[in-house]
């Protein structure tokens, strides 16, 4: 079983697509005495973690936080890893210590956010500083580039807002995806996808809209599945399913 959580809402990005609704007003940062309680809870269900994933908001703006709930789930036997957008990644040396204090702390893994949400906040040159130095030191890297799944095409040009500048915004992420793919295969690091829009999210925006426009986007999403998705985003894979597969 593995369990995510969230190590601070805040964050000083902001992006307009965050699941956590995440943000530079957002406060609060999670106990260790409460991931113990939760651990101990789903152990009593039956249920125990095998993997923990430290997320936020940005919990690199509370590293000695991460580094305790770390030593906390490796002391229980968890795999921890960190999600992170390599924000703080601002300098080599500041990039070096951070690492290495996350690899003392027990955490194995970095799962690194990078897309065009990112990007206008996070210059590239971070996350690369990032994925070398995590190698370097010895941990599983991964580099996640965030889309609006292929599906969501039969939404575009209905007048939902924000929605056709997202759907723009895959192009450049699938772009930052085909150039950064050579570096991870240089370093050893993993790359893949994940959607934005969720059957959950896609269910309620469409329940919110009058019925004949949504009678009409069904139609358009019905007609894109049976195109077979994007033809640029064609190709991408994440633990071996292909993206344009239906969801």
């Amino acid at each position: 079983m593995r369990l995510v959580a969230q190590v601070t809402p805040r964050c000083q990005i902001g992006c307009a697509h965050c699941a956590f609704e995440a943000g530079p007003a957002s406060a609060g940062l999670l106990a260790p005495a409460t991931l113990a309680a939760w651990l101990d809870r789903l152990r009593a269900a039956g249920c125990a973690p095998t993997h923990l994933g430290l997320t936020g908001g940005d919990a690199m703006l509370a590293p000695r936080r991460v580094q305790a709930l770390a030593r906390l789930a490796r002391a229980r036997g968890l795999v921890v890893r960190l999600v992170t957008s390599a924000r703080f990644a601002r300098d080599g040396a500041t990039t070096a210590r951070a690492t290495a204090a996350l690899v003392r702390a027990g955490i194995t893994g970095l799962w690194v956010g990078h897309d065009a949400f990112h990007l206008r906040a996070v210059p590239e040159a971070r996350v690369v500083r990032l994925l070398r130095a995590g190698r370097a030191a010895g941990l599983a890297v991964h580099l996640a580039f965030t889309y609006v799944h292929p599906r969501a095409v039969g939404l575009r040009g209905k007048g939902l807002p924000g929605l056709d500048a997202r759907l723009e915004a895959d192009r450049s992420t699938h772009a930052r995806q085909r150039e950064l793919s050579g570096l991870c295969a240089e370093l050893g690091a993993s790359h893949g996808w994940s959607r934005l829009v969720d059957a959950g999210r896609a269910r309620a925006l469409l329940a919110a809209l009058p019925p004949a426009l949504a009678g009409e986007i069904r139609a358009d999403l019905a007609a894109a599945r049976g195109q077979g998705g994007e033809g640029a985003m064609l190709g991408l894979r994440w633990d071996g399913r292909p993206l344009d597969e239906p969801v």
